[in-house]
């Protein structure tokens, strides 16, 4: 069976490759008619004058996602802290949000607010997915806490991770905890979130 449909499956992704002709060329006109040129993917120089079609495309957006397209390399990281240093300096973001547990990064938060001071060993751990092993992602973290203690509560900016699934297991119920001892916090008495409601959850998903 594997000669007959091999040939077909070649066959049949040479027909789409050729189809997909005209798409790529509409593409490639279009890139470079858009395409803005880029002076480095990390140095912040001549006042970031190369980032501002950036400024223009963000316009006056609350929200702006960056992506990276894979981990590992020096430069898609490098560019992804040139684009927040810009969107917090010039644009006056004040909130950076990364693919990082959601309750861990208290931590972070509270290094970047200067509220603890953490070592660069306890910031690595604390990234998940092994993500602390890039030093990238630390200079954004120690570049945070730079810019906050220099500048007014209202220029600051607070860091949060955005991940409920933990570090490479199923820890979200450290987030539910979290919400539980809030909600304990503020006397929510009757809440769908007490410990009672909710204990099927933690004995299903918490490992030990």
């Amino acid at each position: 069976m594997r000669p007959i449909y091999l040939p077909l499956i070649a066959c049949l992704f040479h027909a789409a490759a050729g189809g997909q002709i005209a798409p790529t060329e509409a593409f490639r006109q279009w890139a470079s008619e858009h395409v803005h040129a880029i002076s480095s993917v990390e140095d912040d120089t001549h006042g970031d004058a190369d980032l501002r079609s950036l400024d223009q495309t963000i316009g006056d957006a609350r929200v702006v996602a960056f992506g990276v397209p894979f981990y590992g390399a020096h430069e898609p990281l490098a560019m992804r802290n040139r684009f927040i240093r810009h969107a917090v300096s010039q644009l006056g973001f004040t909130a950076v949000a990364l693919e990082t547990d959601l309750t861990a990064s208290k931590l972070l938060y509270d290094h970047v607010n200067g509220k603890i001071t953490e070592t660069d060993a306890a910031l690595k751990e604390t990234l998940s997915y092994g993500l602390g092993v890039y030093p990238e992602n630390l200079e954004l973290i120690q570049w945070l806490r730079t810019w906050n203690a220099s500048h007014p509560p209202a220029r600051q900016v607070h860091l949060y991770g955005i991940d409920l699934t933990g570090q490479l297991g199923p820890y979200a119920y450290r987030s539910v905890e979290a919400v539980q001892t809030f909600l304990v916090t503020v006397q929510v008495a009757e809440s769908v979130w007490s410990r009672e409601g909710i204990a099927c959850l933690f004995r299903c998903n918490r490992i030990a």
